[in-house]
């Protein structure tokens, strides 16, 4: 009776039983998450399959005291570990806002402008093309996905097999990956293709950083997260 007031987001880390019992023990199935899925869609319920966090493998570099993921140049083949600096500070990005940076083997450097590097996977850990095909086929009407933040997966997979803590190796401003979303908080366009924008409260600054009583009203962009297909309340910046 509820369900045009509510969405349900459904977590996984892989499709894959056994990697799912190496990295998150305990847990229900995938099996029977994906049952979740497709129950809850034939009962017209909003569902978001959330793939969070990635599990991939990526070939490492150390520069310095840091691993860092290595890179690879779609068209000359040319090989360098490399990481993504993202320039905003309210978490309200659009394509082309992450840029990627490159170790040349003396400096850091960004990436000449209009050259493609993409990170080199040993192994994919959460099958995320069969996530990307398939979520519309198990029922959800969103998806999202974001890659492993703070660990390499060769050291949780240590960690597991020494019954430790594994140890962070990785920032958020290092996600090698770009964020997949679909329905679930992509840019809102205008008929012409252009990011729409709407002036909003900064409620997430911090309160020493408003300069009064109220946090300074910030630019951003309008977001669609799907709460529109369920729900008419104004969300203010989400659509």
């Amino acid at each position: 009776e509820m369900k045009h007031q509510i969405q349900v987001e459904v977590s996984f880390v892989t499709l894959d039983e056994g990697a799912s019992r190496i990295f998150e023990t305990g847990t229900p199935s995938v099996r029977k998450r994906l049952e979740i899925v497709e129950k809850l869609a034939a009962k017209d319920i909003f569902v978001r399959m959330m793939m969070m966090p990635v599990m991939r493998e990526y070939e490492l570099a150390i520069v310095g005291k840091s691993r860092e993921v290595v890179f690879q140049n779609v068209e000359s083949g040319v090989k360098r570990p490399g990481r993504k600096q993202q320039d905003r500070v309210d978490g309200n990005f659009a394509v082309g806002q992450v840029s990627l940076e490159l170790f040349d083997g003396r400096h850091w450097l960004p990436a000449d402008p209009g050259d493609t590097w993409k990170p080199l996977v040993i192994k994919d850990w959460s099958r995320i093309d069969q996530a990307q095909e398939n979520w519309r086929n198990w029922g959800a009407s969103a998806y999202k996905q974001k890659d492993l933040n703070y660990y390499h997966v060769d050291e949780l997979i240590r960690a597991q097999r020494e019954n430790r803590a594994p140890k962070p190796e990785r920032g958020r401003s290092e996600d090698p990956t770009v964020e997949s979303l679909i329905h679930s908080g992509e840019t809102v366009s205008d008929k012409d293709g252009n990011d729409v924008m709407v002036d909003v409260r900064a409620w997430h600054m911090k309160k020493k950083d408003w300069g009064g009583p109220k946090p300074p009203v910030i630019h951003r962009r309008k977001m669609n997260f799907g709460y529109a297909e369920i729900s008419s309340i104004d969300w203010v910046d989400c659509q």
